[in-house]
């Protein structure tokens, strides 16, 4: 019995980890809110460039300045989205509508880059449904060759939600605020805030602790650093801080291409008596906020008893004074092994000028018995260009690409670094990851029938059937408790009757239901009064808890010899799981802002407001009753939308002159909500 109940709870942990892997938010998605912290130059541009695996329409928007533009993405390729000049944060400690929000109608990938010759980095943008409201800064520190006029060390924190209350604990000294007394900043949808420490040295906001009340978005930076901080030239670092959440415990690490002497890293803890190995030698132990940094020269397997972040960073013109002066810093989060994904599509951008192409490369990381099966773009890698690493299950390559979109997929999860150098310039991020929330718990249900047959030798036959409702609590350490409620009743026929009855009491927090049938032959001489108790516990792999407690007595003449043999087969269907988390219903509700500008000339926003989550189906009409457009099931968040007409009509012609009615209706379950509004066309 120990056995069956080891195995049926171990299938059922393993089901569910691969139905949560297979569900699990990464970084694609339909709604992004992004900001850009300020360049070194004042004059640096700004681009966002847009890919995704289906055609699909995607709308750009800025509330300050005003930038609102609708483009489609084509299936495999970039769109790439030029922004306004002064679409960067600038002034420190304020709060700012200084930032983009991208939407879709379909998944898409978002990568920013603020480019400007010398001082360039682009970062992988994460998606509204993968934020989450812990964080810590990872950023660089600040060298002698700095001044405070140039600035530093620098973060931004956009809101996603109206009333957000962003807590800040800093890591040093900064303007009024002190480290280690935190302060808070209260933000509506689409703000910002942007927080610069000054270029002296050793100034650091790495370690930073940023907490809030709803998902926020969170940016780590530096105007310009020298990295190490004694080797120049200095350059611009971003990248986007996933939550502490999706940090992993296992991580791939490759040299960048074109570089010697290897690059540097930082290791930062969420958890405290976090070890960390490399290739099975222990480097550091970390307790949580804490930063390590290194320099490592070759590929090398990271593993760590706490959940880390790992940044790469490439090294300065003069650390190996690369042919050219080709290369410069910049920082690029590696994905855990934990997040990686099976197909990417990216975008390696010109960085250069007209005399020096830019050198773009691709950092491949892939099982080993997948590297016979790796695709950019539509052409096998051969398997000969991959390195096995001495630890871990991984083999690594190093790809020149050209500038422009590239595609790679494998038939198992791998990951892509995208990066590249050219004169004292540079940039790299990662091409994608999953960012599965290994810290909360999810609250999955489970339906699952397990159907078991025993045959004792004893003479009469009883059929019992029993139901049971444990509930389970599992977090991705695949640790789960189950606290059994069991009470079945059972009848034997023989000659007379007699009852035995079981008792069994669990506590949980998932919800599966167990239908056991158990068919019984006995054989059976005069006399028998057993009596017997069984308390069984049990643990499987990473703290599995089962505990069975059951008592019963059965009379009949004489005593017997009993002997018993089991047989036990077990027949566990693919079980049903639907992660839930259920908050409070709200209402349905809308309600029209307004238009601006009205009257409009070529092209109005329809302002509206959702009490949650719905979609909506809006016609524009003439006086008369004409139906000049009409568009169906668009999904918008609760909160402030936007609805952007281009004056067109159904036949992508202008509009003249005149006054127009508009309805906007939506739906939940059998409630309907609809709205009229007017608005005005002046050519």
């Amino acid at each position: 019995m120990r056995n069956l109940s080891k195995f049926i709870f171990l299938f059922i942990n393993i089901l569910l980890l691969y139905s949560f892997i297979f569900s699990i938010p990464g970084s694609m998605g339909k709604k992004f809110y992004i900001a850009f912290p300020a360049n070194y130059y004042p004059d640096a541009e700004r681009k966002l460039y847009i890919t995704s695996n289906i055609t699909t329409s995607v709308n750009v928007y800025m509330p300050s300045p005003i930038f609102n533009n609708n483009y489609i993405v084509n299936a495999g390729e970039a769109t790439i989205v030029s922004l306004p000049q002064n679409s960067e944060l600038k002034d420190s400690d304020t709060l700012s509508y200084t930032t983009i929000r991208v939407t879709s109608n379909d998944d898409i990938t978002v990568y920013g880059i603020n480019k400007r010759l010398t001082v360039t980095d682009a970062f992988l943008a994460l998606p509204v449904e993968s934020l989450g409201t812990e964080y810590i800064v990872q950023s660089y520190t600040s060298s002698l060759t700095e001044t405070p006029s140039t600035g530093g060390s620098q973060f931004a924190v956009v809101a996603t939600e109206d009333n957000t209350e962003v807590t800040i604990t800093l890591s040093i000294d900064t303007g009024p605020y002190f480290a280690g007394v935190p302060y808070s900043v209260t933000l509506s949808t689409g703000q910002a805030y942007y927080l610069k420490a000054t270029g002296l040295p050793d100034n650091d906001l790495s370690g930073t602790k940023i907490s809030s009340n709803y998902r926020i978005a969170v940016f780590g930076s530096h105007h310009c650093a020298n990295i190490p901080v004694t080797e120049l030239f200095c350059d611009y670092l971003i990248e986007q801080i996933p939550p502490i959440t999706s940090w992993g415990k296992e991580f791939v690490i490759v040299p960048l291409a074109g570089r010697t002497n290897g690059d540097t890293y930082r290791f930062l803890s969420s958890e405290n008596n976090s070890d960390i190995y490399l290739d099975g030698t222990k480097l550091v132990t970390l307790n949580k906020d804490e930063i390590f940094e290194v320099i490592i020269d070759g590929s090398a397997y990271i593993t760590s008893t706490g959940r880390i972040l790992v940044t790469q960073y490439a090294n300065g013109t003069t650390y190996d004074n690369p042919m050219g002066d080709i290369g410069d810093p910049f920082m690029m989060i590696l994905p855990p092994v934990e997040q990686y994904l099976t197909s990417y599509t990216i975008y390696s951008p010109d960085i250069g000028t007209p005399v020096t192409p830019t050198s773009n490369y691709l950092n491949l990381i892939v099982n080993k018995m997948d590297k016979n099966n790796i695709i950019v773009d539509a052409t096998p890698v051969p398997s000969a260009i991959f390195t096995d690493l001495s630890f871990g299950d991984y083999s690594v390559a190093r790809v020149s690409v050209n500038t422009g979109t590239h595609n790679i997929e494998g038939t198992m999860p791998l990951s892509v670094l995208v990066y590249g150098f050219n004169w004292r310039e540079s940039y790299g991020y990662p091409g994608g990851t999953a960012l599965f929330d290994f810290v909360s718990t999810p609250t999955p249900t489970i339906t699952q029938t397990i159907t078991a047959t025993i045959t004792r030798t004893i003479t009469p036959t009883r059929t019992a059937t029993i139901t049971r409702t444990p509930t389970q609590t599992m977090t991705y350490d695949k640790t789960f408790t189950v606290t059994e409620t069991i009470t079945p009743s059972v009848t034997y026929t023989i000659t007379r009757t007699h009852t035995k009855e079981f008792t069994k009491t669990v506590t949980s927090t998932i919800t599966p239901t167990f239908t056991v049938s158990v068919t019984i032959t006995d054989t059976l001489t005069p006399t028998i009064t057993p009596s017997f108790t069984r308390t069984l516990t049990q643990t499987v792999t990473q703290t599995i808890t089962i505990t069975f407690t059951g008592t019963g007595t059965s009379s009949i003449t004489p005593t017997p010899t009993l002997t018993l043999t089991a047989t036990i087969t077990l027949t566990p269907p693919q079980p049903t799981i639907t992660p839930t988390i259920t908050p409070a219903e709200i209402e349905l509700e809308m309600e029209i802002i307004g238009n601006f500008p009205d009257p409009f000339k070529e092209g109005i926003s329809i302002i509206f407001w959702l009490s949650k989550e719905a979609e909506i189906n809006i016609k524009i009409f003439t006086v008369s009753g004409e139906i000049v457009i009409k568009k169906d099931k668009i999904r918008y968040n609760r909160g402030n939308n936007e609805f952007y007409w281009d004056g067109k009509n159904k036949m992508n012609k202008k509009v003249a002159s005149g006054v127009f009615i508009y309805k906007i209706e939506t739906y939940d379950n059998e409630k309907e909500v609809i709205r009229w509004g007017k608005l005005a066309c002046v050519r």
